[in-house]
């Protein structure tokens, strides 16, 4: 009998600079930014992280009208309403500006998916802004800028496979990826009657490079649009419904020139469709894929309640529906697929005085993905 074991090594530096607009130095609470990761390992681990309070507050904010709750009711963060005892939560407005300068590296000992690599090396500055008014709502926005190292992909030319398999293009050779990554937010949200909306979009470009041959060129871009309604209810809970349009390209150029050698290598175009290129003088391939989707949440919470009363409560009900296509020069939606997410959570903090508090909760994420396949074979020289 074998045993074998995996390791991983997850180290994060934070550098953080906070500014509270009425003239109050302020380090910024982790719970008041949102962290986007950066490599597969930190998706992971994103996932089940063991920071819970930041991670409950990362299921609250990605609803925009919430935002605006926060600048009227003070519900979810206590140190914003209490800067100054004397005023009361309406006349403070939900006022942020941050700077991060976060440092990520993680390594993958044993056995890990070839596919997503096992070495991961990150940088990124990020700035973050939240502007609250009396009477005209909050207006809110983040950029960013990374770059790093990916290393140890296998089998695998495409960036973020798990939303394109089992149709990516790869090769048996493998290699490491350079990359640099861009990304803009920004949103408004406001009070109307009993209820507060929030709408916010985003834009996130990449462009990745493998420097062995055959070398790939990657080129991403992902949009979001989300729009958000926030009923908060006499009990001091409130209820959030979220809904989001997505929408993916990413174009791959898998590329070798080497006159006067022969290289060997496998060439995998989908699943369960290869070639074998043995003393090819050049050889290219060039696929675009594109992926639209929905999402929608419902999130409930209390954590607006009085904070002597015991549990907080956050649950929060998510699916997602994704469609994605290709395209290449000879041929339109050669492969595709569609995907349904549904995901859930639920979270319970109790809290016994002023120096203990402990959270429970459970998770729930299921994937049910159809491929389809419309060429089964083709003649490639």
């Amino acid at each position: 009998k074998t045993q074998k074991m995996t390791k991983s090594r997850n180290i994060l530096i934070y550098i953080l600079f906070g500014l509270l607009i009425q003239n109050n130095i302020y380090s910024s609470n982790p719970s008041e930014r949102r962290i986007i990761p950066l490599s597969q390992s930190e998706k992971t681990t994103d996932r089940f992280r063991f920071d819970l309070n930041s991670h409950i507050a990362d299921i609250i904010y990605r609803h925009p009208a919430l935002y605006e709750l926060q600048n009227h009711k003070g519900h979810f963060f206590d140190d914003v309403i209490n800067i100054n005892d004397s005023l009361s939560a309406d006349s403070i407005p939900f006022r942020r500006t941050s700077v991060c300068l976060r440092y990520a590296d993680s390594k993958i000992s044993g056995d890990f998916l070839p596919y997503n690599g096992n070495t991961f090396i990150d940088t990124e500055v990020l700035a973050n802004a939240i502007y609250g008014t009396s009477n005209y709502g909050t207006i809110f926005g983040s950029i960013s800028f990374s770059k790093g190292l990916h290393a140890g992909y296998a089998w695998n030319a495409i960036r973020d496979a798990d939303l394109y398999l089992p149709y990516i293009i790869s090769d048996s050779t493998g290699g490491d990826y350079r990359y640099e990554n861009y990304y803009v937010a920004g949103g408004y949200s406001f009070h109307l009657n009993r209820l507060y909306y929030g709408v916010e979009g985003s834009i996130k470009g990449e462009i990745a490079s493998r420097q062995t041959d055959p070398r790939c060129a990657n080129t991403l871009s992902y949009l979001t649009i989300r729009a958000s309604a926030t009923l908060p209810l006499d009990s001091g809970d409130a209820l959030s419904l979220s809904a989001s349009y997505i929408r993916n390209k990413q174009y791959l150029h898998l590329l070798n020139w080497r006159p006067n050698q022969q290289d060997r290598f496998f060439v995998t175009y989908g699943f369960g469709y290869y070639d074998l290129q043995e003393s090819p003088v050049s050889f290219g391939i060039r696929r675009m894929y594109y992926i639209e989707g929905v999402n929608t949440k419902l999130t409930y919470s209390n954590i607006g309640k009085n904070k002597n009363i015991s549990p907080d409560i956050t649950a929060d009900l998510e699916y997602v529906l994704l469609s994605m296509k290709t395209e290449e020069a000879s041929a339109k939606n050669l492969f595709g697929s569609t995907t349904h997410h549904f995901n859930g959570s639920l979270w319970l903090a109790f809290v016994k005085n002023s120096t203990l508090e402990y959270t429970v909760g459970v998770q729930t994420q299921n994937r049910l993905r159809k491929g389809k396949e419309n060429i089964y074979e083709a003649y490639r020289p």
